[in-house]
């Protein structure tokens, strides 16, 4: 693993844990009518598709298991 994909993973964790904590403690239909959470926790997941981009295909061959 390059640095710049420790970098980008390390990343990658920090944008999961801000969607855990946006998603803590709220059920489903909490979620589901709270737009402000909704596009918070869409927002992450975009940024999350857009660090994935970047990882290296070396890396992304290595573990071609995870889709």
């Amino acid at each position: 693993m390059t640095s710049r994909d420790s970098q980008i993973c390390g990343k990658l964790l920090s944008e999961i844990a801000v969607a855990g904590e946006l998603m803590k403690g709220i059920s489903l239909e909490a979620f589901l009518t709270d737009e402000r959470t909704a596009r918070a926790v869409s927002m992450t997941l975009i940024n999350i598709g857009e660090l994935v981009k970047n990882l290296t295909p070396e890396l992304k061959e290595a573990h071609s298991d995870i889709p």
